[in-house]
């Protein structure tokens, strides 16, 4: 018996077939790949059966017979998986990157004016932006149009590595789990698979918010700081602030997006941006109000500005000052930005990495 393992492509399991058998080719007569056990008839004699974890995936092979237990010996001494398990994750790192950079640059606008609305002081008589309408104007007339883009860089920067995160250990957790749960229905792997996914990219998304929410939120007429300077003035520790929040949010949010999105591409095939946009709207409103404190957070507090302790003493200043609504504020102009970038990032992640 020969035994070998690909991670993300098929595991293995194989019985040689004897030299008096192999003389002649094999040709393999059927193949089923369903998730679960996938048994090859080889007409002639012999049989091959691979426990296939390749998601939507089909093939048709013919071996011959006399190399079949060397190919598979040398498959199992090889550093295949190794550089399966690269060329995978370096797969999401360019298409995730590349798609994911190419959605976020083009709504980042909106999501600037969405992190004013939810960051602004709640303390005196009036707040400083009326409406999301507002907010973008004193933003250009004050600030210049280049505001609009604030913190854009530590965005770009950490969503390569963020998406190839979250997609590798979907990818992962959604093969075991199909391994483990055979007939399951889909979406619903996907939604145990996807919240361990979003749970992976906090280690990212944590870093790369607080550095893109610093500069979003300065003052009018501070002086601005680079990228670099705040890095450093967080340091380590810093940089994780608020980052159990960014959990409990991500998570679910996560779980809701793969679910919603694979019923939906099970409905129609073709539609990934569809499918995409669509997945992000509960995926977004359900979770505002982790976001609203999540950023609350993570912004410099400007002078006078309470400095929270923790999420639930934000959580009360919020409800007590402004109601229960405003853990809401800003969702719609929230939705606006994610439902347009998952469409266009899922769309162009599937171009460039030929997912089906």
């Amino acid at each position: 018996m020969i035994q070998g393992q690909v991670w993300g492509i098929a595991n293995v399991n194989a019985t040689a077939i004897p030299p008096a058998q192999s003389e002649q080719p094999l040709k393999v007569a059927s193949v089923s790949t369903q998730g679960g056990c996938s048994c090859v008839d080889g007409r002639g004699g012999g049989w091959i059966c691979c426990w296939g974890s390749i998601h939507g995936w089909s093939c048709g092979c013919f071996i011959w017979g006399t190399a079949v237990a060397t190919s598979l010996t040398a498959l199992q001494q090889s550093l295949l998986p190794v550089s399966r398990f690269l060329a995978r994750i370096a797969q999401h790192l360019g298409g995730g990157g590349v798609a994911g950079a190419v959605g976020a640059t083009i709504v980042y606008p909106l999501d600037t004016i969405k992190t004013r609305m939810q960051a602004q002081n709640l303390d005196g008589d009036e707040l400083q932006y009326k409406d999301e309408i507002d907010c973008f104007k004193q933003l250009v007339i004050k600030e210049g149009p280049a505001s609009l883009y604030s913190g854009l860089v530590p965005q770009l920067l950490g969503i390569a590595p963020e998406k190839a995160m979250k997609l590798t250990v979907n990818e992962a957790l959604l093969s075991s789990l199909e391994t483990m749960m055979p007939g399951s229905r889909l979406w619903a792997l996907e939604f145990i698979a996807g919240g361990g996914g979003g749970a992976s990219q906090v280690v990212f998304t944590n870093p790369m918010e607080i550095v893109k929410v610093r500069p979003q939120t300065q003052e009018e007429g501070a002086p601005k700081k680079s990228f670099w300077s705040i890095v450093k003035e967080l340091g380590v520790t810093g940089l994780y602030e608020g980052a159990s929040v960014a959990l409990a949010r991500d998570v679910p949010s996560s779980a809701i997006f793969f679910a919603t999105y694979t019923l939906l591409r099970q409905l129609y095939t073709e539609q990934s941006f569809l499918a995409g946009a669509i997945a992000a709207i509960p995926a977004t409103i359900l979770v505002t109000p982790m976001d609203i404190i999540k950023t609350r957070l993570q912004k410099e507090p400007a002078p006078g500005e309470p400095l929270y302790a923790d999420w639930w003493e934000c959580l009360q200043d919020i409800v007590n000052k402004a109601g229960p609504q405003a853990l809401f504020k800003g969702s719609l102009l929230h939705v606006l930005r994610t439902s347009p970038q998952f469409g266009i990032t899922l769309m162009l992640y599937e171009i460039l990495c030929d997912r089906s």
